[in-house]
């Protein structure tokens, strides 16, 4: 027992040894930090002061340097406006001033960007407010030559901001060169120099973003673009400016072209889909430009012919790229929809221009019988709504629409606008494309424009001849018996599974029965009359409950 005890205490001891030898490595390792703690400490609460001062100390001097710089560009001014130098001079040697400042900032870039930053601010704050007086104030620059200055400063500017990879300076170029650019609009009433200047820089910065992923810059430049080049059109439209029609329309055209062309590059040769800004600002030139030459054309009458003919032509173009470049390729669904949507905007407004209202509706007609043709064999979606407005403008391009409101809500009392043959085109063009794209855009347009015509038929036969006498009870009975007889045909056509849409348009056909049974049958009509409105009707009805109870059993 002894023996054992005397163990246990061995072992406790060598524990009690062990945690000693344990505590006293602890110990010194606490005293190590400690005393490195304490000289940390002092290095630490004078780091944090140094560190300020290494960031503002700089930034002071950046600033300093820059007015000093500022302080030379005014000094200039002050001899130029003494005249000791001629102003041409004087001019010439502020615009070499501003040059340097921007070599220097090319030059310090690769060792300091902020540096090199501040040296492209104080060549911009020099160079664009010295062509601005140099046209308004000094009178030595013509506003063609400052939009061309503009142009060369923007751009020397830009060279270094790529050349060095400093978005920073493009920025102050391009906001400096936007407000430069409307000022001088605002004091010399000269917009043509500039809206060139702003349509090239707008391109510029759309390549630039395409190269170097500097995308935001290309916005505000486009923007002030589409701007003023409204701005020119008014002028022209309400003759108070100098600029000639043609020279306003080339402008405008240029805008739409070199941004599409652009696009189309991009798209087309680098295989990209189109991005939120190419479909908006495609969509602003077209409006802004192709628009603007469009209306300017038509007030003026100049180049309408040659501007229907190149856009007629670009928007067939349009059409082929979308079917031979990009149909046939994946995961370009977007530039699909882009170059075919850009094609039925420029056929459209381009039929107008060059065929007149019923040349539009005939020329309308054939391709929306074509693009249902395509949709047939092609399955795309695109191509039958494309299909849908053609028929929409055929229909309204030739009378058909107007004439079939006539027909359907029109004042017996009142003659009735005919359908012209142009609009019997229309008529039959959209049984066609019902006939091979079945859907309910369709079906609603022929519903529409075929029973005005049918009620155009039958009421001056059975009534009298709408305005001269004819009994608005009667018409009225017409009226609800077209629609019923409609209603049951599309009843029947709805059992075929091809037609089976149909069911919507025989749906719409007896809520509008109803309606119209109401609000016209029932207060102008006859007993006589208003009994065959009734029945026609209700076999109507009759014929809709069996399909819908044969539906249901199947």
């Amino acid at each position: 027992m002894e023996d054992r005890l005397r163990d246990v205490e061995a072992a406790v001891r060598h524990l009690e040894h062990r945690l000693a030898s344990f505590e006293a490595r602890l110990d010194a390792v606490y005293r190590h930090r400690g005393i490195e703690a304490v000289h940390e400490e002092p290095a630490r609460a004078v780091s944090a002061p140094a560190f300020g001062r290494a960031l503002i100390a700089p930034v002071i001097s950046f600033v300093g340097r820059s007015l000093v710089a500022l302080g030379g560009a005014f000094l200039l001014r002050a001899i130029t406006d003494a005249n000791v130098v001629p102003h041409a001079v004087g001019i010439a040697i502020g615009l070499a001033y501003g040059l340097f400042w921007l070599w220097t900032a090319d030059r310090a870039a690769p060792t300091d960007r902020v540096s090199a930053t501040f040296h492209g601010l104080v060549a911009a704050a020099i160079g664009f407010p010295l062509l601005w007086e140099a046209t308004v104030k000094f009178d030595v620059l013509s506003p063609t030559s400052a939009a061309l200055g503009v142009a060369a400063i923007t751009a020397g500017v830009y060279v270094v901001a790529l050349r060095r990879r400093l978005p920073t300076i493009a920025w102050i170029a391009t906001l400096a060169a936007l407000a430069t650019a409307i000022a001088l609009i605002a004091a010399t009433a000269a917009v043509l120099p500039f809206a060139l200047f702003l349509v090239a820089f707008g391109v510029g910065t759309l390549w630039v973003g395409y190269s170097f992923d500097w995308t935001l810059l290309r916005w505000p430049v486009a923007a002030a673009a589409n701007l003023v080049i409204v701005g020119l059109t008014m002028r022209v439209a309400t003759k108070t400016g100098t600029e000639s029609p043609l020279a306003a329309v080339l402008v405008q055209l240029l805008l739409l072209n070199v941004y599409v062309m652009s696009i189309a590059i991009r798209t087309l040769v680098r295989a990209r889909n189109v991005n939120a800004f190419e479909v908006l600002q495609t969509m602003a030139a077209v409006a802004v430009g192709f628009g603007g030459a469009v209306y300017l054309a038509q007030l003026t009458g100049v180049g309408v012919l040659p501007l229907a003919v190149v856009n007629l032509a670009a928007g067939a173009s349009c059409y082929a790229i979308a079917w031979v470049f990009v149909a046939s390729r994946q995961g370009l669904t977007r530039n699909f929809y882009y170059y075919t949507t850009m094609a039925i905007v420029l056929l459209l407004v381009s039929s107008r221009l060059l065929l007149g209202e019923a040349g539009l509706a005939l020329a309308c007609s054939v391709l929306a019988v074509l693009a249902c043709v395509v949709w047939h064999r092609s399955g795309r979606t695109a191509m039958m709504w494309h299909g849908a407005a053609y028929l929409a403008v055929a229909a309204m391009a030739s009378g058909a629409m107007t004439a079939a409101a006539d027909a359907l809500v029109g004042s017996a009392a009142v003659t009735w606008r005919p359908f012209t043959p142009v609009a019997l085109v229309a008529v039959a063009a959209s049984v066609i494309c019902w006939a091979i794209a079945p859907r309910v855009v369709f079906g609603a347009v022929l519903l529409w424009i075929g029973s005005g015509w049918l009620v155009s038929l039958a009421a001056p036969a059975l009534c009298g001849v709408p305005g001269r006498g004819a009994n608005a009870g009667a018409v009225a009975t017409v009226r609800t018996t077209v629609l019923a007889t409609l209603a049951f045909a599309a009843s029947w056509i709805a059992r075929r599974p091809k037609f089976q849409q149909t069911v919507w348009l025989l749906y719409a056909l007896l809520a509008a029965g109803a309606i119209k049974l109401l609000a016209e049958d029932v207060s102008r009509s006859q007993p006589a009359t208003l009994f065959i409105a009734l029945a026609f009707y209700g076999a109507a009805l009759i014929a809709a409950s069996r399909l819908a109870h044969r539906k249901s059993a199947m």
